[in-house]
């Protein structure tokens, strides 16, 4: 089992001058993901217009790959997630100019009629932290971990979450995960924690012996419950959505 108190305690980076500076630096990319509330009873008939508005992609060899997938549980439990990325900025212009011609399509299917709204959230990736997956990974589910965290414990928690990821990466990864930054669409203290897992069997829980390696890695027992009390200080929320992918309503490039 993966080590719980890793994800008990998700915060991320700060949006300060210097964290700022570094993203520029490292090559940022961006995820736009739309979450959209489907009319009650109206489920079916939206997702075999999906299907439908899948096979236009497709019937005219668009490059504009997607993602789709449902949120299973937390607050957006029933919301359809819509995701593309990550993708460099300009490609993401690219995408954006490419949205009317997508939505002449998806309207003239008659999609929106089964729409009851549609938010839209851009993150940006955090350069340097996580392990993320290979290009060609699928997971059955992901889990979505958004921490709301006090803009003035800000900085603490980009200096803490470095120095816990540097840990993971001495002890050794044990499963696949990115960081994440608001750039429109919700609050800039919200950081996001994806992680990828194979199904409810894979959901991590405790792991004692995960902890001990971690606590020697950081120096002793000390030193560790001291950079997980730095974590925890500024937290507001901490929220948990599982979000169950769905390949066959998913226009991604061959082989994955």
């Amino acid at each position: 089992m993966r080590k719980i108190a890793v994800f008990v305690l998700l915060v991320t980076l700060a949006a300060t001058a210097t964290i700022a500076q570094e993203t520029q630096d490292e090559d940022r990319m961006f995820v736009l993901i739309n979450y959209v509330t489907i009319k009650q009873g109206m489920e079916q008939a939206f997702m075999a217009t999906v299907a439908d508005h899948l096979e236009w992609h497709k019937s005219t060899n668009d490059t504009h790959y997607f993602n789709s997938a449902r949120v299973i549980t937390g607050p957006r439990t029933g919301q359809f997630v819509w995701s593309a990325g990550p993708m460099t900025g300009a490609s993401l212009d690219d995408y954006s100019a490419f949205l009317e011609t997508d939505m002449a399509d998806w309207t003239g299917r008659g999609g929106m009629q089964y729409v009851d709204g549609v938010e839209t959230h851009i993150y940006g990736t955090l350069p340097g932290l996580g392990n993320p997956p290979p290009p060609d990974h699928q997971a059955a589910m992901i889990n979505l971990y958004e921490i709301d965290v006090e803009f003035i414990e800000l900085n603490t928690f980009m200096q803490s979450v470095r120095q816990l990821d540097a840990l993971e990466a001495r002890v050794g990864h044990d499963d696949y995960y990115v960081w994440t930054e608001v750039v429109s669409g919700d609050s800039i203290t919200k950081r996001h924690y994806v992680q990828w897992i194979d199904g409810w069997a894979d959901m991590p829980g405790p792991d004692p012996v995960r902890e001990a390696e971690l606590a020697a890695a950081a120096g002793g027992e000390e030193a560790y419950a001291e950079l997980l009390e730095n974590l925890l200080r500024g937290v507001k929320t901490a929220t948990v959505h599982t979000i169950q992918n769905l390949p066959h309503l998913s226009f991604l490039p061959e082989g994955q």
